[in-house]
């Protein structure tokens, strides 16, 4: 049996070679010539170890098979990241493939209000007889509120739309919030705006599949709830916790929310899922004692699951969290011994397969965490509380979850948002079973509409609950004096922490030496991946125009950013903005004048980061080659589209470039004298 002590847990091992494929072909795309001497040095490696262990051992066979093993994993990561990022490449473009100034749309979500406008999702299409199909795009539209009548804004509503939708430009400026990568996750494709009566009709035909008959249950759902709870703040608590729906929550609850750590909560997620099934368990546990009833129990419960996210919108962390649950209810339900890592690793195989550029997502990165964290440290951190009273026990519980999540995601955390948030472990504590109460109030609020009598009751009881909720978030908001930690960690820092864990969690579950020693040679494989792609590879600074002010440009590799003004007040707006983005990459952000000698220069300084602001354009260029140590500078161009054109002549008059080449053909003169600025086109100057 000891042969097979490299294979167990398998599935967590197998995840780390899938991993290791990702990240490879990864490295691969961006300098394959790196890659492969990463591997040849990993290679190399692996079979020096692997000598010293055989000479040892002696175990040729479970060395042969641990390694075969290993690269069929490897080349299965590999291979899915590569193919889906060369077909992601070749999708096409809402804007060159149609230039679309009419066409019919299906409404596809639940419309809301957002200030004068409705906002909702559309399919489109272009044969109002041939509406069977899926459509070609989805537009978000946003329509004057008075345009279209309550009964016209219901999902499935077929409408005739004369405009223009544009497509949704990339991110504008550096550390803040990145519209366009949302629109494009949540799949939207364009955006419409119609201001007039006379560009938007509506057909009064209803599409009538199984998709919209669901949403116009939610919509019907939303209403109600504002009704029964009649309160404003209790009804969208419910609505989000319960429904996914999240546009009536006000921007005061959402930043309450945010700085006590809780904000995970209001968006349908793994901790949901999790509720959904312990009240679905507490209800129909009783099955399992039957005949059939393990079946029935696990059939029922993967209908329970599958409707609450379907009814919630399908989020992709709901999915994902949903993926994970059900494996665990079918290990439950046929199996006494189960391994929970094994499912795990299982799950994350799954989802890494369905989207290979997962493991760069923070949801799935704090979702795999979260897991791993229970499984890990919850039953140690509860052995103390094994003969406590029930309700001690049932408090120490919540007290461990929120521990052992807490210590497997604050790293994750610290890289991505630049924060922890001290009050968050405090306001956990009680927000968790605060959402157990709510949800599982929220389906009793359902079933009691059928009695109006007790809808009072409950409408009364709930209300009550979450007014308490909300005093208690106000009283710890006040008496925690330091929210935050700041801390900003290297990519590879954030990936070291994430494989010594998984290594920490299997040596604490089998304590085999052996295994500690196969799983760390390829936690370095992973990490050297990582490391080289951070470091190795030269990637292309980027310009940036803020917010159609001055041009401002980041060399992402050195963590050097410039930025180019006309007067000195922007080197106030540039820090202004970075200290109000929602990310906070910088901690304490100071100004230093003049520190480097250049005319008119400034040097502001982020922990070691700078941004050079420079008065005169052609020193700010020079600059740039001088740093750069070389002639020929490629760059990525973003600009406002607000202030676009003002852009093109102040950079077409600054600049006399002798020569201008562009990847791709734009039609532009190359042998211009002016710096065109144009979206997404890369270009490098050859001389001055």
């Amino acid at each position: 049996m000891r042969s097979l002590s490299f294979f167990f847990p398998p599935m967590l091992k197998a995840f780390l070679a899938v991993l290791s494929g990702i990240f490879c072909a990864s490295l691969w795309m961006l300098n394959g010539l790196i890659c492969a001497a990463v591997i040849v040095l990993a290679v190399i490696s692996a079979i020096y170890l692997l000598h010293i262990q055989l000479k040892k051992s002696g175990y040729t066979s479970h060395v042969i098979a641990a390694i075969s093993l290993f690269w069929v994993y490897f080349s299965i990561g590999f291979f899915t990241f590569f193919f889906h990022e060369r077909l992601s490449k070749n999708e096409f473009s809402f804007k060159k493939e149609k230039n679309i100034t009419s066409f019919f749309a299906v409404i596809s979500s639940i419309p809301k209000q957002t200030g004068n406008y409705i906002q909702f999702e559309a399919h489109t299409y272009y044969d109002i007889e041939n509406t069977d199909n899926t459509g070609d795009y989805t537009i978000l539209v946003n329509v004057i509120h008075d345009l279209l009548t309550a009964n016209s804004l219901i999902p499935g509503r077929l409408l005739f739309i004369k405009s223009e939708p544009y497509e949704v430009r990339s991110k504008k400026n550096p550390f803040v919030f990145d519209y366009y990568d949302y629109l494009k996750k949540t799949g939207i494709d364009a955006i419409d705006y119609i201001r007039h009566e006379n560009e938007i009709i509506d057909t009064g035909l209803m599409e009538r599949n199984g998709s919209f008959k669901l949403l116009n249950l939610k919509q019907g759902l939303v209403n109600n709830i504002e009704v029964w709870l009649k309160n404003e703040r209790s009804a969208a608590l419910i609505q989000s916790l319960l429904l996914g729906y999240k546009a009536n929550l006000s921007e005061d609850v959402k930043k309450q929310f945010k700085e006590l750590g809780i904000a995970h909560i209001l968006a349908v997620s793994g901790l949901h899922i999790g509720i959904v099934y312990l009240i679905y368990h507490l209800l129909f546990s009783f099955l399992i004692r039957y005949r059939f009833g393990k079946a029935a129990y696990l059939i029922l419960g993967i209908v329970f699951i599958v409707a609450f996210v379907l009814l919630a919108g399908a989020p992709v962390s709901a999915i994902r969290a949903s993926i994970m649950l059900v494996l665990f209810l079918i290990a439950r339900t046929f199996s006494k011994q189960y391994n929970g890592f094994n499912i795990l690793g299982f799950a994350a195989i799954l989802m890494v397969l369905i989207d290979p550029a997962s493991p760069w997502d923070v949801g799935f990165q704090l979702s795999f965490l979260a897991v791993y964290g229970i499984l890990l440290f919850f039953k140690p951190f509860m052995k103390p509380f094994e003969n406590a009273p029930k309700i001690l026990k049932y408090l120490s519980a919540s007290f461990c979850i929120t521990l052992s999540v807490q210590l497997t995601t604050a790293p994750v955390l610290l890289y991505h948002f630049g924060a922890v948030s001290l009050s968050g472990f405090l306001a956990n504590f009680y927000a968790v079973p605060f959402a157990f109460i709510f949800i599982f109030g929220g389906f009793i609020l359902l079933l009691s509409a059928l009695f109006t009598p007790l809808l009072t009751i409950v409408s009364f009881i709930l209300n009550a609950i979450i007014n308490l909720f909300f005093s208690i978030n106000d009283f710890v908001n006040q008496v925690s004096q330091i929210t935050y930690i700041d801390l900003i960690l290297p990519g590879h820092y954030l990936w070291a922490f994430l494989l010594l864990v998984i290594i920490f969690g299997l040596w604490w579950q089998t304590r085999s030496v052996m295994l500690v020693k196969s799983l760390l040679l390829l936690c370095i494989f992973v990490l050297l991946l990582n490391i080289a792609e951070e470091y190795l590879v030269k990637q292309k600074p980027t310009l940036y125009a803020f917010n159609g002010k001055d041009p401002f440009l980041i060399f992402q590799n050195e963590s050097v950013a410039f930025h180019y003004s006309k007067n000195g007040r922007s080197s106030d707006y540039l820090l202004n903005s970075i200290n109000n983005s929602s990310r906070r990459p910088f901690n304490k952000p100071r100004l230093i004048d003049k520190t480097i000698k250049l005319p008119g220069s400034t040097l502001i300084v982020f922990h070691g980061r700078k941004i050079l602001v420079i008065e005169e354009a052609s020193q700010f260029m020079k600059y740039l080659v001088n740093f750069a140590g070389q002639n020929e500078i490629w760059f990525d161009i973003v600009i406002s589209y607000d202030h676009s054109e003002e852009l093109l002549n102040i950079w077409g008059r600054q600049f006399d470039c002798e020569k201008l080449i562009l990847r791709e053909s734009v039609g532009l003169d190359p042998s211009s004298k002016g710096l065109f600025i144009l979206e997404n086109q890369g270009a490098y100057i050859e001389s001055f």
